[in-house]
């Protein structure tokens, strides 16, 4: 019997790929601004984290240059992509995405999706008719600990619900 593909499930993961390595670019490239601005080692936490200029939009950074993980604070001049900003936080979990190709929740724990991931955060963008807990996403999320000092970052995608 023939193997079947399935093309859009194939389509939705190439999106999330293609997202996956824009956002690699771009947080290295935030780095790189981070240490050129001397942002790099700042040790803040929340709200209060450094700031760079990124083609004359201001973004927080935190230690090591890792850029804060909220759309609307800057993050939305990284990546060239039409999406719809469906929230914050664990709330927005179940919305699906229907305006835009690719929908974004950020600051959202990553322990709210990933098990042990206790004290990072993350902001993660999945194709439109699904909602985050279809397991269909890419993300980028990273961990601080409590004097602000940088622990992991990650960017992949996950893709056994598209």
């Amino acid at each position: 019997m023939p193997k079947f593909i399935n093309f859009s499930s194939d389509a939705k993961v190439a999106t999330l790929q293609g997202i996956k390595g824009a956002l690699s670019t771009a947080v290295t490239n935030v780095q790189a601004v981070s240490m050129l601005q001397g942002q790099f080692n700042v040790r803040k936490t929340g709200p209060n984290g450094g700031v760079v200029d990124i083609n004359g939009n201001a973004l927080t950074v935190y230690n090591n240059g890792v850029p804060r993980e909220l759309w609307l604070n800057g993050f939305e001049h990284l990546l060239d992509i039409d999406v719809e900003h469906i929230g914050s936080g664990t709330g927005s979990q179940q919305v699906v995405c229907s305006r835009q190709p690719i929908c974004v929740i950020d600051f959202l724990r990553m322990d709210r999706v990933f098990e042990g991931k206790y004290g990072a955060y993350g902001i993660f963008f999945f194709p439109k008719g699904t909602s985050l807990s279809d397991r269909c996403f890419a993300y980028y999320g990273f961990k601080l600990d409590s004097d602000g000092v940088f622990e992991y970052m990650e960017i992949d995608v996950v893709e056994s619900g598209c």
